[in-house]
């Protein structure tokens, strides 16, 4: 399996609104795994990142969910992790 890198710039360098978004998809004998990465900047100033990664083969399907956030007054940089797993 290959590893995901991941480029995204900084906070402050993203505006209002902006989106990015990056993915990536393998297939092969033992199943398919697809990435998403994604990054938005909110009208207050933070940033939002989320990365979901889809995996399937012989023992069933399984999707993870990370979800973090930085900037803004009300959150702190660091905050708001979440990690969501569902088979």
């Amino acid at each position: 399996m290959a590893s995901l890198g991941l480029a995204v710039p900084c906070g402050t360098a993203l505006a209002e609104g902006t989106f990015w978004e990056r993915s990536q998809s393998q297939a092969g004998p033992n199943g398919v795994i697809l990435n998403l990465v994604r990054a938005f900047a909110d009208d207050e100033g933070r940033v939002l990142f989320e990365r979901l990664r889809y995996t399937a083969g012989r023992n069933g399907a399984r999707v993870d969910r990370t979800v973090s956030g930085a900037g803004g007054s009300a959150h702190p940089a660091g905050s708001g992790m979440a990690v969501t797993s569902r088979r």
